[in-house]
């Protein structure tokens, strides 16, 4: 049997859970959070099991799959993240090893826009590909960023940016780039978005564009807010750019 169990920290650095009798095998899958400084996930470093503590440590695996974004890519607006959200599914359906970087609200301004904030991001990708030798990296994130009209040259040279130090780190990681997905009541700012997307990547030949737009359907894959993806969404969403990322 499969047991998910969700813990909440408020105010607090450690929560206790009891599972039934017998072998486990634990896997802590992802961490939310509302904001950057608190992704739960981050600072986990023990489990402490029959009083016993055990340092927290990645599963080796020669392909990885790793997945950065906003509130859309760490599964908000479905009801179980960990077997939901878009990235989760390749794991779900696919039995590929997944690991999620991403917090409600992350944008590029808050993850691309200086020097310390990329080396953070490339310090964090570099320990979730742990060991891998096939190394997949997915991008879903700029919906904040619009939402804060970040003009799109901004957005083309923080995300090419952050592209040119993830690659110059390690260039055996490859970059799979979500154009931006469908608003409601999107203006023309999002057009531009496409295009600086577009023509970051194909000016990098370890990065590929994957564009979905106007593939994922308001209201069939929303949440009512016409922002967030529903069950459906994400499952259209991972359906969508598997073949284009597994060939």
């Amino acid at each position: 049997d499969i047991y998910y169990s969700t813990i909440q920290f408020i105010n607090t650095t450690h929560r206790f859970i009891i599972l039934p009798t017998g072998s486990k095998k634990i896997t802590l899958i992802e961490g939310l959070a509302s904001k950057p400084s608190n992704v739960i996930g981050t600072y986990i470093t023990s489990l402490q099991v029959n009083a016993s503590y055990v340092k927290v440590g990645i599963v080796s695996s020669a392909e990885r799959l790793v997945a950065i974004g906003d509130s859309i890519t760490v599964g908000d607006n479905t009801t179980i993240p960990a077997t939901q959200s878009y990235p989760n599914l390749f794991s779900v359906d696919n039995s590929k090893v997944v690991s999620t970087y991403g917090w409600g609200g992350m944008k590029l301004s808050n993850i691309a826009s200086t020097a310390e904030q990329i080396a953070d991001v490339v310090a964090k990708t570099t320990a979730l590909f742990y060991n891998a030798t096939d190394k997949k990296l997915i991008i879903l994130i700029g919906t904040n960023d619009y939402s804060d009209s970040i003009a799109a040259a901004t957005i083309k040279t923080r995300l090419g940016n952050l592209f040119d130090a993830i690659h110059a780190n390690d260039e055996d990681v490859v970059i799979y780039c979500i154009s931006p997905l469908y608003r409601l009541g999107e203006t023309s700012l999002l057009a531009d978005y496409k295009t600086a997307y577009s023509e970051v990547c194909s000016t990098r030949d370890y990065a590929n564009y994957l564009n979905v737009y106007g593939l994922l359907t308001y209201p069939d894959d929303y949440f009512t807010d016409g922002i967030h993806l529903n069950i459906a969404g994400n499952i259209k969403l991972k359906q969508l750019i598997y073949p284009m990322i597994y060939p």
